[in-house]
């Protein structure tokens, strides 16, 4: 995945499950006055300037306040970030208004944090939408000849004249949306810090009545944005403009999966992906003692989701459903908002990881044979925080070591194997967080006979262990990308997304990366590759690129492709002149409780 896009430290609890359900939720605070609700609005527009316009180089001047703010340097910042220094001022704040002895101090505090995370990022998220939105408000009134008093939302006397681009919203390339517009009002950029806050506040309230209206069958801003809508005749734009989606994505996306999925994969985007869990087999035997544990220890229900109804862009879809994935039930006993998972005594004992349905497959899709005789050796090429290192792991044991049946219960099947797992990444910091893990899931306790060795140097690695050049049973490259599959998990990443990078820069990378792995694996080993992208330029094209020089290098290396479907179409495929893609899986996010989007691609080496 792309490696340089992480979770905010100390967020993780809101940012995993609550990002994009801040965009399609009611709003509902009971606990604050609507005086209140007004101050952390005003507060939420303040920290949106740096978001929405840059202004500063990350640092406050000074006095770490947000009405202190230089908007004199252009650097914008992500909305996550914009958001802790929110935080951190109602922080300084709250002591100088709540009464620490209400009885209802503490959900007062529960809920204006909830209130200025949903708002902010919810905003952030939404931007392209609400600032359209904006637009059409301004053009009605201004066509009507409205004061603002009229307006279905404050909009402190902001007129057409006043709009310009702002960060992931180029007006320029949005032109033929402002038809009605651009005649008598050219759109010139916002360069004006008044006015900077002043659009920072509408499109605040734009999201506060947007979250209100949700829910209804012909909600003001719809019907709004809808007529606005009208003179657009390009379908991509208006995907583009209501899902609040970058213009490019959006068209290359419809090149490459059609009107109808773009539209399904946009609306999940903008809704909450489900809390799926995986079992740590070195921990816990089986599912049911998983899914009772959690009932038992922390009255967290879950649920073993076969997804046999999601739909695949390509193959898998056998290999995916042999395997149960269980998802956490939010509901009124627990959610992520009320408690961590991090915080689970389940979670620290080591008994389960948080990883995506997806992202499990990947490990799943290795399949390799394990030697009683010898040790198995794999290699995470691009090993990040460690997740997969660690998923492997536990795969190891469980298909080695004991298998689950229907009744739950769990039987040994065999010796323990002894493997070694090297997870590698240029940066040390990435491996910082699976070092801390591998004595929480019990890989560094006496009798283990599975490890994991991090290194930022493979081939010294390699020398230290004494292994030859190409050595390893597996290498996982789970290559840097895009990150497109995982756009409802990652907020700001819509608005970091290049073009460039995507058609070009990622995939070259990702070929070198593919190259240079794929040396590590011994004959009869298996190389995957993998990405959380779902744009066929990282993922396919890689892979025929990747087949290309292979075939062509005379380097003395042969790849047979490793299918999933060894018998679907095969004499029809063996006839005939089209690419064969039996060994690549897409998983596409077009469900809310579908997986996110991965590509996997798959050979064993056979000289």
């Amino acid at each position: 995945m792309r490696r340089h896009y992480h979770n905010v430290p100390g967020l993780l609890p809101i940012l995993s499950h609550r990002t994009t359900r801040i965009a399609c939720s009611t709003l509902k605070y009971v606990a604050l006055g609507e005086e209140r609700q007004q101050e952390l609005t005003e507060m939420v527009a303040r920290g949106l300037v740096p978001v929405f316009f840059g202004g500063d180089d990350g640092r406050m001047d000074g006095t770490d306040n947000l009405r202190n703010m230089s908007l004199s340097k252009n650097k914008t910042i992500t909305a996550e970030k914009a958001l802790r220094r929110v935080l951190r001022e109602y922080q300084k704040e709250v002591t100088q208004w709540m009464d620490s002895g209400s009885p209802n101090a503490a959900e007062e505090r529960r809920q204006t944090r909830k209130f200025l995370s949903d708002l902010l990022l919810g905003t952030s998220i939404m931007r392209i939408r609400h600032y359209h939105t904006l637009i059409a408000v301004l053009d009605k009134q201004e066509n009507l000849r409205q004061d603002d008093e009229a307006s279905i939302v404050p909009t402190y006397g902001l007129s057409l004249r006043d709009l310009g681009s702002i960060n992931g919203v180029d007006i320029s390339t949005y032109k033929y949306s402002l038809v009605r517009t651009s005649k008598t009002h050219p759109i010139s950029l916002v360069d004006d810090d008044a006015k900077k806050l002043d659009l920072s506040r509408v499109m605040a309230h734009i999201h506060l009545q947007y979250l209100q209206e949700q829910g209804q069958d012909s909600s003001t801003m719809e019907l709004i944005l809808s007529d606005f809508l009208t003179v657009v005749k390009d379908p991509a734009l208006g995907i583009s403009v209501r899902y609040s989606l970058p213009l490019f994505f959006v068209k290359l996306l419809i090149d490459q999966y059609g009107l109808d999925l773009t539209e399904q994969m946009a609306k999940t985007f903008n809704a909450p992906g489900p809390i799926t869990i995986r079992r740590n087999a070195i921990r816990c035997r089986s599912d049911s003692e998983l899914q009772s544990l959690l009932s038992n220890r922390h009255g967290i229900r879950s649920a073993p989701i076969v997804p046999a109804q999601w739909n695949y862009h390509r193959n898998g879809t056998d290999a995916l459903n042999n395997t149960a994935y269980i998802q956490l039930v939010t509901d009124d006993s627990w959610s992520p908002s009320k408690s961590s998972i991090w915080s689970l005594s389940s979670w620290k004992d080591g008994y389960f990881e948080v990883q995506d349905a997806g992202s499990q497959f990947i490990v799943q899709s290795i399949e390799s044979t394990f030697d009683n005789n010898g040790e198995f050796v794999a290699v995470d090429y691009c090993a990040g925080n460690g997740g997969k290192a660690l998923a492997l792991a536990s795969h190891i044991v469980m298909q080695h070591q004991h298998v689950e049946n229907k009744n739950g219960e769990s039987s040994l099947t065999g010796s323990p194997v002894t493997a070694t797992i090297i997870a590698h990444d240029i940066v040390s910091d990435r491996l910082k967080q699976l070092e801390g893990s591998l004595s929480r899931i019990g890989l560094q306790e006496a009798g283990s006979t599975v490890k994991i060795l991090t290194t930022t140097n493979l081939t010294a690695c390699v020398n230290g262990q004494g292994y030859p050049e190409s050595f390893a049973d597996v290498v996982l490259v789970d290559a840097p990308c895009s990150s497109t599959g995982v756009l409802r998990r990652r907020p700001s990443q819509r608005f970091q997304l290049n073009e460039d990078e995507i058609r070009n820069r990622f995939p070259e990378l990702q070929l070198s990366i593919l190259q240079e792995a794929s040396k590590r694996v011994k004959v009869g080993g298996t190389l995957v590759y993998a990405t959380c992208s779902i744009c066929s330029s990282e993922n396919e094209q890689v892979v025929e690129s990747f087949e290309d020089s292979s075939s062509n290098k005379g380097d003395g290396m042969l790849w047979k492709p490793l299918l999933y479907a060894p018998n679907q179409n095969q004499e029809e495929q063996e006839q005939s002149n089209r690419k064969d893609f039996r060994h690549c899986s897409n998983l596409l996010p077009i469900r809310i409780d579908s997986s996110d989007g991965f590509f996997v691609a798959r050979w064993t080496r056979v000289e």
